[in-house]
């Protein structure tokens, strides 16, 4: 196309654009216009485009027109956002103001833009600008919750996740602990109105943080605190997301990143404040707070090893036998659960209570509960495997007990023991 016809259909596509009054036309329009930048923009043939979005985004303008100004510009950055790396720094100018303009619709629209922006570019030279941005970008999240604009919050969380992986400079110290305790508050994790899938990735945003800058968290007591106490809360709630039957709940991303936490950060800071979320559960004497506390047992035996192979005794006498007999099938389902991680992590210590368990997992080999006694037999295996000559005085009752769960014509034992993480 000659240079001309390229300047022409560009200039009436702009004209379109501004004047259609239908939102999906429009819509169309601009997603035109976004796919042609991805071929101009890195010739630098429509650099004039930028200086007419800036100008119809000025405060002077009517709102109206500002308002499809920036959403053109969020459909360019969703398209061809990789074609900006020479217009960073203008950018950030930019949205220094349309992220505090006084119009709650601009501001919303300018947090999409620039998580557009940072989404497709997060290596540029220049990043280390947008760090004070930060802070309003919180602000308008924080509106976005109140508003439930749940997709633009997990578009941002999504962006932080590749931000922190990548350990993009536009992340500190300090705003890295600001977003921890956001996350960790009735904004976010404790916000029983939050969409699911929100909070799902923002707890892979914490796990990154776990992995890749564990000293933020190491380093401040509260926060560590803060952290431990809002995921010992998560591990009561089992929702997940509608659309995925299978897919993790809540509780299993909370109690993975329990496990990660325990890898990561030294024991002696992280294991007593563990140990007092777990006292209190069980002193609730709640079914569903003692579950829970026998899954966090399971899951940081593995990190805590050493100091709960120093608290076994109690462990095993005070929360894991009378859980054992607990009514209540979950509780029964937890207790097995712990034994089972106890019996991988624990080793030999916990073979000194093969007096308590063996009896108490072959009582749970026909528990009338399913879960229950499915878990118990990957369980008795498990346990089995680690002890030597003491394994001897069970053989009359165990294979004759385990041969009367494989007769069962209702077992499928085998084909599903191996649940939440192998245990």
């Amino acid at each position: 196309m000659q240079a001309n016809d390229q300047k022409f259909l560009k200039q009436a596509l702009l004209d379109r654009y501004f004047n259609e009054p239908e939102r999906a036309v429009r819509r169309a329009i601009g997603f035109l216009i976004g796919v042609l930048t991805k071929t101009t923009l890195p010739n630098k043939d429509w650099n004039e485009l930028l200086e007419l979005i800036a100008q119809r985004t000025n405060s002077q303008q009517p709102l109206e027109v500002r308002e499809s100004a920036i959403s053109l510009l969020g459909l360019i950055l969703d398209i061809s956002g990789d074609c900006f790396s020479d217009h960073f720094t203008d950018f950030y100018k930019f949205f220094k103001n349309t992220i505090e303009d006084s119009a709650k619709s601009i501001r919303y629209q300018s947090l999409r833009c620039i998580l557009f922006l940072l989404e497709n570019i997060a290596e540029n030279e220049h990043i280390g600008l947008f760090v004070n941005l930060i802070e309003p970008v919180l602000k308008v999240m924080n509106e976005c919750i109140d508003d439930k604009q749940d997709e633009l919050v997990h578009l941002a969380f999504t962006v932080f996740c590749e931000l922190a992986e990548v350990e993009s400079e536009i992340f500190n110290d300090k705003i890295y602990t600001a977003l921890v305790q956001f996350i960790c508050s009735e904004r976010i994790l404790l916000n029983k109105n939050l969409d699911i899938s929100t909070q799902e990735v923002t707890i892979d945003f914490l796990v990154d943080i776990a992995q890749t800058h564990k000293h933020v968290i190491a380093k401040n007591q509260d926060l560590l605190q803060h952290l431990v106490n809002t995921l010992c809360i998560l591990t009561l709630n089992k929702a997940k997301p509608d659309e995925l039957e299978d897919g993790d709940t809540i509780q299993d991303l909370a109690l993975m990143l329990i496990n990660e936490l325990t890898q990561q950060i030294a024991k002696k800071k992280v294991y007593p404040l563990f140990k007092q979320n777990i006292e209190k559960f069980f002193q609730s004497n709640d079914p569903w707070k003692v579950e829970a506390a026998l899954y966090i047992l399971g899951y940081i035996s593995e990190g805590c090893c050493e100091y709960l192979k120093r608290d076994l005794s109690v462990v095993m006498n005070n929360y894991i036998q009378p859980a054992v007999n607990s009514d209540v099938a979950e509780v029964r389902a937890g207790a097995i659960y712990a034994i089972c991680f106890f019996s991988e992590n624990l080793s030999p210590e916990i073979i000194d209570y093969h007096k308590l368990i063996i009896p108490t997992l072959l009582k749970a080999s026909n528990d009338v509960n399913t879960r229950v006694a499915q878990r118990t037999v990957f369980t008795i295996d498990l346990f089995c495997q680690n002890m030597d000559e003491e394994v001897v005085q069970y053989i009359e009752v165990l294979i004759p007990s385990l041969l009367t769960v494989l007769d069962n014509p209702k077992s499928t034992m085998y084909s599903s023991s191996n649940v939440n993480g192998g245990c």
